[in-house]
C-alpha cells in the first residue's frame, strides 16, 4: 500500500476502535515506519530499485517484533491500571510524571507498534510479509499497490469506519438498534 493509504486505514481502524486521538495520531505515525526504515525506492526500473525490491517487506516487515511489543506493552499498561483508550486515566498520572515516566514511555511505544502491525496486516492484503521469519511469508493479492482497487478499497472502508465511531460517540446506533462495540480489551 502507498504511505498515505497506509495512514488514512490505520488512522481510521484505530479511531473507530478507540476513539481516541493519542492513540490514532500515534498508530498513524507508527503505521508508516516499516516502510520508512527500508528507505525510500530509488527510480523504478534502474538496477538500485531492483535491489530494493529485493530487500522491500523483509526484516522491516517482520510482524512478531512489533506485535510482541504492542501486546507486552499494553499488558503492563493494563497492569498499572492504565486502559489504552483511557486518557484522563493517563493524563492524571502524567501529573506525576517523575514517577510514571514509564508509563508514559510503554504508552507512547505500544501505540507507535500498534500502528506498525496495522500497517503489516495492510500490506498483506497486496503482497506477502514474513510471519515466523523470512519464510514462510504470508498474504493475499486483492489488489496491487497505488491502483485505483487500493483506493476504493481503502477510501470508502475508512469512511465508513470514521462514520461509525461518530455514530457511536452520539449513541445513533442505539436509535438504530445497531449494538455497540465490545469493552472486552478497553
Amino acid at each position: 500500500m502507498k504511505w498515505h493509504s497506509h495512514k488514512l486505514a490505520t488512522g481510521a481502524i484505530l479511531y473507530a476502535v478507540t476513539g481516541n486521538f493519542l492513540v490514532t495520531g500515534l498508530g498513524v505515525l507508527g503505521s508508516t515506519f516499516p516502510d520508512f526504515i527500508e528507505g525510500k525506492p530509488p527510480k523504478q526500473g534502474t538496477p538500485a530499485y531492483q535491489e530494493w525490491r529485493k530487500r522491500h517487506r523483509q526484516e522491516s516487515h517482520w510482524l512478531i517484533p512489533y506485535l510482541l511489543i504492542t501486546v507486552f506493552g499494553f499488558y503492563y499498561l493494563k497492569t498499572v491500571g492504565v486502559a489504552v483508550i483511557n486518557l484522563k486515566k493517563l493524563l492524571s498520572m502524567l501529573e506525576h510524571w517523575q514517577s510514571n515516566w514509564d508509563v508514559l514511555l510503554v504508552y507512547l511505544i505500544s501505540c507507535f507498534t500498534l500502528g506498525c502491525v496495522l500497517h503489516i496486516l495492510e500490506d498483506a492484503t497486496c503482497g506477502r510479509v514474513p510471519l515466523l521469519g523470512r519464510k514462510p511469508r504470508i498474504g493475499i493479492r486483492l489488489f496491487r499497490v497505488g491502483s485505483a482497487w487500493e483506493y476504493l478499497l481503502v477510501f470508502p472502508t475508512s469512511v465508513f469506519l470514521i462514520i461509525w465511531r461518530a455514530a457511536y460517540e452520539y449513541n445513533m446506533l442505539e436509535y438504530l438498534k445497531v449494538p455497540r462495540w465490545p469493552n472486552w480489551f478497553f
